[in-house]
């Protein structure tokens, strides 16, 4: 897939990226007259993956219209696209563009869109305001590929091919959730066998290892290319973790200073080669070529004794870190996206920790209600997800949720941590 970027001119200048499918030039709709240029060049004219409405009619009775705006974005989610709303459609070509009025349109399409269509769908609504008539202008819909497609509406699911909306047959919905387990397949086999290149061996180590990766489902193969080769690496690298840093609270990521090219892209990391590598001082974080980011870090469980000298040996997990490690990664792939790849589609995402056998949570050894006798009693945890790029940048406490909440739970830490958010991570780390 390609992916085209614009600018969500409504709220502020950030990149977001609007899919046109497969052979489209990129487009960079920052007024008006962009609109214009691109409905007469053909840019916008319908397939699979744009639709065009010149309004959203409302006579005849409402419920009925939001119906069809369900179905549209129930088909659209599958792939992933847009619904431009005030530009015509002449037989499946972009006509006139005539604009409608604002108010309340996003609202109610992002209403729809989450009460309409089950499950619900995830969408972005970007204003392009006419500057000759205030109040109106072109509304542009993003749907995303959605992690949960297909969708139903009114029990019917819903798909899109370059003639419009189709009805899902029993066999396509099949082939689509076919082909979501074996993404999730995908991504599995590919979290454990970057654990089984960590360089201390499972039998040899002193602590608990986490492994995470972050990939695009759909990305070039060379889209982080331009930054990993360009002069101004190290200070666009660095501003984007002090983004981190500032909006988390959270700075233990390796700093830009510790940037080094590796064969696969460039690598975060404190040490030089394997002669000075310790398993406590194991923590890379690897930008790659394709949009990528994955994280090998030690130290996140550790073995501890109990303070009065008696008692078996236990690990503790170092939950504040566990957290802010995943979170800080999590969103700086989001923003490398957003802001330098150009991708703003789906991301395979997975975790997994090593070394939790008979581990407690660092909150149980400063007492906070919790007892040192209940121990996790699985070594291995591990999750997978999916997140748009929106998501991770904009939403990102929710990912990190579905990855860790039900190690969360396992740890008895539900009343501390869940529903997790941002300021719950802040406040675990004072």
């Amino acid at each position: 897939m390609e992916y085209t970027l614009v600018y969500d001119i409504q709220v502020t200048s950030t990149p977001v990226i609007v899919y046109l499918g497969p052979n489209r030039d990129r487009w960079y709709p920052q007024t008006w007259q962009d609109i214009i240029d691109a409905a007469s060049g053909g840019l916008l004219d319908e397939s699979a993956w744009v639709d065009l409405k010149r309004e959203l009619a409302t006579a005849g009775g409402r419920a009925h219209h939001n119906t069809e705006i369900a179905k549209d974005l129930a088909a659209m989610a599958v792939d992933g696209g847009m619904l431009v709303i005030g530009v015509a459609d002449d037989h499946s070509r972009a006509g006139q563009v005539v604009g409608v009025e604002l108010a309340g349109l996003a609202d109610r399409v992002t209403a729809v869109a989450g009460t309409r269509v089950s499950p619900p769908v995830t969408v972005r609504c970007v204003e392009v305001p006419d500057p000759a008539r205030p109040g109106w202008g072109c509304l542009l819909v993003l749907v995303p590929p959605s992690p949960l497609a297909p969708h139903m509406v009114d029990s019917v699911y819903w798909g899109r091919t370059d003639k419009g909306n189709e009805r899902l047959t029993d066999e396509k919905v099949r082939r689509i959730l076919a082909a979501r387990a074996l993404l999730a397949t995908d991504i599995r086999d590919k979290l454990r066998e970057f654990a089984a290149g960590d360089p201390f061996p499972a039998e040899t180590r002193e602590t608990g290892h986490l492994y995470l990766i972050v990939r695009p489902a759909a990305g070039a193969a060379e889209a982080l290319v331009p930054l990993l080769t360009s002069a101004t690496l190290l200070q666009d690298v660095s501003m984007l973790l002090n983004r981190v840093a500032a909006e988390l609270d959270y700075s233990h990521l390796p700093g830009a200073d510790t940037l080094r090219r590796r064969a696969h892209g460039a690598v975060l990391s404190r040490r030089l080669g394997r002669k000075d590598l310790t398993e406590q001082g194991l923590r890379d974080l690897t930008l790659h070529e394709d949009g990528s980011l994955t994280l090998m870090s030690g130290q996140v469980v550790e073995r501890r004794r109990p303070q009065t000298g008696f008692g078996d040996e236990y690990r503790m997990v170092w939950t504040p870190w566990l957290l802010g490690m995943v979170h800080a990664t999590l969103l700086l792939a989001g923003l490398l996206g957003d802001r330098h790849t150009g991708y703003q589609g789906q991301w395979q995402i997975g975790v997994r920790v090593e070394g939790l056998q008979d581990a407690v949570p660092h909150e149980a050894t400063r007492g906070m209600g919790l007892d040192l006798r209940d121990r996790y009693d699985t070594d291995v945890y591990e999750a997978i997800t999916t997140a748009d790029t929106a998501e991770l940048t904009g939403s990102t406490h929710a990912v990190v949720e579905r990855l860790l909440g039900r190690l969360l739970r396992g740890l008895l830490l539900d009343a501390q941590y869940l529903p997790y958010t941002a300021e719950v991570l802040r406040s675990a780390m004072r």
